[in-house]
Order: C-alpha cells, then structure tokens, then sequence
C-alpha cells in the first residue's frame, strides 16, 4: 500500500463528493441507479454520518482512505456518462444500405450475434432499423410458416417491421451525445408501452436528420452495473 492511503484531505474530499452523490440519491430520475447500487451506496452513507456526526471537539473519527474515495468517485462517474461515452462508436457498428439483401442481415444476427443493424443512406442517417425481434417478424407469416427469400432487399421491408417510428414491435430513440445515460435510462424503464427497446441513436443533438455518431441498446446500459 502507499503511505498517502490515508491522506487527512480525503475527508473534505469525500463530504463534498458525497454532496454530489446525496443529490442523485434524492433526484427520482436516479431511482433505478439508487436500486442497483443500493448497498454500495449504504456503505458510503455510514461513513459520511459517521464522519458528520460522530467527530469529537471538532476532531474527524477516522480519515477516509483512498480506497473510498475512489469507491465514491466510481459510482459518480457511472452518473456523469454521457451516451457518447457507452455507445458503440460509428466506425465499429454493422450497417444495412436499402440495397443490400436481407441474407446479409440474416448472417450477421443469427450467425454473428448483433442485436440491432441500423439502415443509413449515404449520409448515416437513420432510415430504419433491423434487429433479432423483427428479423423473425418478418421471416415468419402470421400462420407460423418460414417466409424467407435471400434475395429480398433490406429496403422492400422498410416500411414494415424495420420503420424506427411507430414500430409494431420495439421503440427506439434518439439522443445527443451530450445527455446523461442515466437519464436515457430512466426514459427506457418508464416509457409506457409493451414494445420492447430496441436501441438509441447518438447523434449531435439527438435530431433524427443528423448523422448517427454512436449507438446502444439495453446491453450495453446493462453492462454498466457489473
């Protein structure tokens, strides 16, 4: 361990980051993130009362060690995400044109696993979206029969189950790349419907005519509270 584990100035450090954190704990758009970190967040509660309220002639308990603060400063940067910061970036995400055939969508979910395969034309605007729920949508008929044909185009079925507005099946969003994940979440979780998210788009102001920058589905937000 180094010798500055137990540095006298992580006090103060720790009261005024925990002011931070005690303003998410009362804010009900963090409710959800309260629940998944509720025991962590105990923990960092006894210490600040006990650091308030159990000091004797103006003398702190115990000093805070690094350990905690870095406990505390993790959870508030769990708060402070941004969606550009969880979002798969551009460059790394599987794109569909209206051209391509529905064989390479098929390939690329079933035998390569992506959850959500966004349409863009030349411009990386959002056209439509094909994901897992709505590939088998669309490769079933209604009386369960396989219905597939590897030479249909992506775009022949747009404005069917792979429409980003008003979809029968899923919901999806746009957002800046400035908003807090946090509060994409709670927007997820509350959103009144039965449709199932289907994915948020990052672009610079969150405007469905601007270029996507980034994307995430309820995977990656899940990932966060490992």
């Amino acid at each position: 361990m180094s010798e500055d584990i137990y540095d006298i100035e992580n006090n103060e450090s720790f009261l005024n980051r925990y002011n931070d954190l005690d303003k998410v704990i009362n804010n009900p758009n963090y409710r959800r993130f309260v629940e998944l970190n509720e025991d962590r967040i105990n923990n960092l509660r006894k210490i600040r009362n006990l650091l308030v309220h159990a000091s004797y002639e103006g003398e702190r308990p115990f000093i805070v060690s690094d350990y905690v603060l870095l406990e505390l400063e993790t959870l508030l940067i769990k708060v402070e995400l941004k969606c550009i910061d969880i979002g798969v970036r551009k460059e790394k995400i599987k794109f569909l044109k209206l051209n391509d055939m529905m064989s390479k969508a098929v390939k690329l979910i079933i035998e390569q696993g992506y959850s959500c395969l966004p349409i863009i034309d030349d411009s990386y605007h959002i056209l439509g979206a094909v994901t897992e729920k709505g590939l088998i949508s669309i490769m079933y008929e209604k009386d369960g029969h396989f219905n597939y044909d590897e030479n249909v185009k992506v775009g022949s079925e747009l404005d069917n189950f792979y429409i980003v507005d008003d979809n029968p099946l899923e919901f999806f969003i746009f957002k800046s790349k400035y908003d807090l994940v946090e509060d994409v979440r709670n927007e997820i979780e509350t959103t009144n419907t039965n449709k199932r998210f289907g994915a948020c788009f990052i672009t610079e102001h969150g405007l469905k005519n601007e270029s996507i920058l980034s994307m995430f589905t309820m995977w990656d937000v899940r990932k966060l509270n490992d």
